[in-house]
């Protein structure tokens, strides 16, 4: 483990060889994160500086050091802690600024409120130099659309967050050390599932020696079936859609019914008046976005081994779809969307966090 301190012009300025513990987790869609503790020393309190870097080897993430904590007992001594999170919380340092309506293709809608709040903002004093948004070819990243949504004063980093979550897409903001500069991207990981015959196979199974322990749980105490949409006017004027869920509980017992209030979703942006097809396109589209925040919820993680089979940022990826199974049979495509590194002064240890594709 090789694990590195930057400056601000991201010159190394000395390498951490000296730990107590040590936590880093790398996330698909939303920002990594770290916890380092260190014997307090003079060199430890001047090499850690708030919005210096860490950078780890093995790790796509740069990691800005946010909080600097000594703290001493009887016990253990003094200790520094140092904590932070990775470059795509910059995000957080900004808000829309302005009333700003966005839909449609949902690239297109990050890229314009990124544009106008962070990268060429009309305020030069709210531009982040050296920041670029890096388009996606992908159709997983770029077929996704939203319904027309307005923010005012909405932080950039909790609308990119979930707006993402809910098309099932990541992001990360890395350095190109080339062009030197930050660069926001949007990704979708690989499917590396059974069921598909594009990419080799990752599994995690007690029978294949990585996996160790299981949990499985599945309720549909929250799930519905159907959506009943209102939009815009009241009583017998106003505009309603029914949405279904992608299954065959529509009708009796199985049925399971949603009202949701669309009246935000309106007929005008603008001085343009959106027509009535559109429209109602777009309350179908709200209807269907809160039907899949009630689908049924199963869960399947566990704690799994990633050396002696598949090797994370080898085989497989952040974002990436892998197969998961347990003793008894049951099993899930799962995509991961954590994984966490940890060091002590006695074990290592190197996971991924499993997330049913149903809520990823």
């Amino acid at each position: 483990m090789k694990l590195y301190v930057l400056d601000e012009s991201f010159l190394i300025c000395g390498m951490v060889d000296a730990f107590n513990s040590f936590i880093w987790n790398d996330r698909y869609w939303s920002s990594g994160d770290f916890e380092l503790q260190v014997p307090a020393t003079s060199e430890a309190a001047k090499l850690f500086n708030q919005d210096y870097y860490l950078q780890l080897d093995g790790s796509p993430n740069l990691m800005i050091i946010e909080g600097i904590t000594i703290k001493s007992d009887a016990s253990s001594g003094a200790y520094l802690t140092v904590t932070g999170r990775s470059l795509s919380s910059i995000l957080a340092r900004r808000i829309v600024w302005r009333q700003t309506t966005v839909s449609g293709n949902l690239q297109n809608a990050i890229e314009r409120l990124m544009n106008e709040n962070i990268i060429y903002p009309g305020d030069g004093e709210r531009k982040i130099p050296d920041l670029a948004f890096k388009r996606s070819d992908d159709p997983n990243v770029t077929r996704p659309s939203i319904v027309e949504t307005q923010y005012t004063g909405d932080n950039l980093y909790e609308i990119v967050s979930t707006l993402c979550k809910n098309a099932k897409i990541g992001f990360k903001i890395e350095r190109n050390e080339d062009l030197n500069r930050f660069e926001f991207s949007m990704y979708y990981g690989i499917d590396r599932s059974w069921g598909q015959d594009k990419n080799p196979w990752v599994v995690f199974s007690p029978k294949w020696g990585n996996l160790f322990s299981s949990n499985f749980a599945t309720t549909t105490k929250e799930y519905k079936s159907v959506a009943d949409v209102g939009g815009e006017g009241d009583g017998n004027d106003r505009k309603w859609e029914t949405v279904y869920a992608n299954d065959k509980a529509h009708t009796g017992l199985l049925r399971r019914e949603l009202y949701v209030d669309a009246r935000d979703v309106s007929t005008k942006v603008g001085d343009r008046v959106i027509p009535e097809g559109e429209y109602r396109n777009n309350l179908r589209q709200r209807g269907t976005a809160k039907l899949n925040e009630v689908v049924v919820k199963t869960t399947f993680d566990g704690q799994a081994e990633t050396h002696k089979s598949w090797e994370y940022g080898k085989d497989f990826f952040m974002g990436d779809i892998v197969q998961i199974q347990n003793e008894y049979g049951m099993e899930s495509k799962s995509r991961i969307t954590e994984f966490i590194r940890s060091w002590s002064a006695s074990e290592y240890k190197a996971y991924p966090t499993f997330t049913d594709l149903d809520a990823a």
